[in-house]
Order: structure tokens, then C-alpha cells, then sequence
């Protein structure tokens, strides 16, 4: 270890040490977990360039855990810019009770921006795998989405752009298959909030099974639309959907309209 006049150099073999010690110097926010191999950290004390090569145990990043992750990064920095890339394969982890066998993250880093080359994670038969792109400001692109989830199957038609920046929120229009159906809409969060969701032929099943309110949680093949718009201080929904051959509060049915403003 060599600090001098705000430069620092650290070249360090590591044998189980807390990982989170290391979260200047690390792409991620590790909470806790053990890190095995090599780091090293060159340059400007508060901006240095770090390369990392470690094998990590039982870590946990915000709400995942992962029993085991190899972990190699390199990012270069200097007066003008950042760059470098982020290489991640995980084992036997858990993200808000739901289970992975194996994972990776690929990444890309320029200056603030992110491009993801693969994301995916895989338990059993079900995988979710996306390519995308971070501005590192307010812009988000999803390029190419494969989700496989209980026998359904869910894949983009084209790219989706979205953006985020204090209180907006934006979808461009949209279009997802699923199975043989079709999920589609938009969200505008300008002056007037307002979204357009148009549903036809999916299990709705595969959307409200992430939702936590089991008031939400519906199954049944779903045609119809939802319309939102804000109104002064409210928002407005105008729901009209019918669902066929399926299950509410552990209630089977044949057919349910739902219809409301």
C-alpha cells in the first residue's frame, strides 16, 4: 500500500475478507460476503482506477443474495474519462423469494453510461436474458427481453425506451408477445400523467403474480384495455377487461368482466 499526495497504489491478495470494505473501489453496493483473490487500485484517491479479479461467498447486493459469484472488473480512469467492464457469474441465489440456479452480467462502462451485453439468470425452465443500455441520467433502453416464466414465455418486438427523472416517467410505445397473445401500451409523465395498457390472449397470471396485494392477483386468459390519466391532484382509471377460464381468492371461474371508471 503506497498513498501519496492523494495518489493511492494498493496491490492486495485477499483470503476471505469483508467484501463491502471495498465498496469505493468495487462496480456494485455489497452489503456483506467474503472475497477471495486480487485487487488492485491505482491513481487519484477519489477517483481511482481499480482491477479486481475475486471469488466471493454468501454475498448480498440490496435485496439479492448469492451463495457464490466470480467477480472480475476493470475500470480505468483518468482526467477525461472512465472505462472498463464488469464481468459477473453467480450461483445459487435469491432475489425477493425467488430462487436461481446461475446468472451473469456482462457489462460495458463509459463515463457514466452502462451497456448491458447479457444479463440473464436461469432457474429450472425459467430464464429471463436482456441486453440494454444506461445513459447514466435519465434513460433507459431494454434492446432485446426474453423472460420464460411457469410455461409462459414473454419476448419485446422491438427496443423499449424509457425514461426516468424526478417525478416523470416515460414508456414509449410498446409491444411484448406472450405466448400467443399480445401486451401493449404506453406511459407519459409530463404535465399530464397518462398511460394506455391494451391486453389480448395471456394468462394474467403472468403480471399480477409479482404484485404483493393479493386483492391484484388474478389468473385467467385477459382481453381488454386500461386507461389511466391524472386530474389535478387524482388519477383516473378506466378499466374494461374480461378474463376466462380462471382464479380469484382461490376461486375458479369461467368468465369475469371487470368494468369500471
Amino acid at each position: 500500500i503506497n498513498f501519496k499526495s492523494n495518489y493511492v497504489d494498493v496491490l492486495t491478495d485477499l483470503e476471505k475478507a469483508e467484501i463491502q470494505l471495498f465498496n469505493s473501489f468495487l462496480v456494485g453496493d455489497f452489503v456483506s460476503g467474503l472475497a477471495t483473490g486480487r485487487l488492485i487500485v491505482r491513481g487519484d484517491f477519489d477517483k481511482p482506477s481499480a482491477t479486481a479479479e475475486l471469488v466471493c461467498e454468501n454475498i448480498v447486493i440490496n435485496d439479492f443474495f448469492v451463495k457464490s459469484i466470480d467477480f472480475n472488473s476493470n475500470i480505468v480512469v483518468n482526467d477525461t474519462s472512465t472505462l472498463g467492464y464488469l464481468d459477473v457469474n453467480a450461483k445459487d441465489g435469491e432475489w425477493k423469494n425467488i430462487k436461481f440456479e446461475n446468472g451473469m452480467i456482462s457489462a460495458a462502462i463509459k463515463n457514466n453510461e452502462i451497456s448491458v451485453e447479457n444479463f440473464n439468470f436461469k432457474s429450472g425452465d425459467d430464464f429471463i436474458q436482456l441486453t440494454g443500455f444506461y445513459d447514466g441520467l435519465d434513460k433507459y433502453l431494454i434492446n432485446r427481453l426474453q423472460l420464460a416464466y411457469q410455461n409462459n414465455y414473454l419476448v419485446n418486438t422491438e427496443p423499449i425506451s424509457i425514461f426516468s427523472k424526478d417525478s416523470i416517467f416515460k414508456i414509449d410505445p410498446f409491444e411484448i408477445h406472450i405466448n400467443d397473445g399480445v401486451f401493449e401500451g404506453y406511459v407519459s409523465g409530463d404535465t399530464v400523467q397518462e398511460g394506455y395498457f391494451k391486453m389480448s390472449n395471456f394468462d394474467a397470471k403472468i403480471i399480477t403474480s409479482f404484485l404483493n396485494d393479493n386483492r391484484l392477483k388474478v389468473s385467467g386468459l385477459i382481453f381488454g384495455e386500461i386507461l389511466m390519466k391524472s386530474n389535478k391532484n387524482n388519477l383516473d382509471f378506466d378499466i374494461d377487461v374480461a378474463l376466462k377460464n380462471g382464479e380469484y381468492m382461490d376461486e375458479p371461474f369461467d368468465e369475469m368482466i371487470i368494468s369500471f371508471f
